[in-house]
């Protein structure tokens, strides 16, 4: 049974995945964009008594060259790529929240070990849910062996 939570994840994660791939696609495009948007065309100028004048209504400067239609592009090319500078810091933050685990200060903090029962109890658990098909959380890092095992 799906809730409103499980439609939320599902959509976030379809965003992030579509988003991330557009966004390795969209530079194999940009030095065009970037040409169209700002280099003067000869068929791109409308010939006028008063002058040359673009279909945007004839602005002065850079405005009067290039395609109107690829400087929105271009510019909402710029503005996205700003926004994806959070991607990283958001995935950094994300794994140091799960590889940090709890910290010093935590109340049930038994220290860096567990007993090796508890630890092949985990792993035969881990094991148990991967077989029946249920949730298990992607790996950061590999897991370690229990260091007692090799003393």
């Amino acid at each position: 049974m799906s809730g409103p939570r499980d439609d939320k994840l599902t959509q976030i994660r379809f965003r992030l995945v579509l988003g991330g791939e557009a966004a390795a696609r969209i530079p194999n495009h940009l030095e065009d964009l970037r040409d169209e948007a700002f280099l003067r065309r000869v068929g791109d100028q409308v010939k006028v008594s008063g002058g040359n004048v673009d279909e945007d209504g004839g602005r002065p400067g850079v405005e009067t060259v290039g395609n109107a239609w690829a400087r929105r592009l271009w510019d909402e090319a710029v503005h996205a790529s700003i926004f994806l500078e959070s991607i990283p810091v958001l995935e950094r933050a994300i794994l140091n929240y799960f590889m940090a685990g709890r910290g010093a200060d935590d109340e049930a903090y038994r220290g860096s070990l567990i007993s090796q029962g508890e630890f092949e109890g985990r792993k035969r658990n881990q094991r148990k849910q991967a077989t029946a098909g249920e949730h298990v959380p992607l790996r950061l890092v590999d897991q370690p062996h229990y260091p007692g095992r090799s003393r």
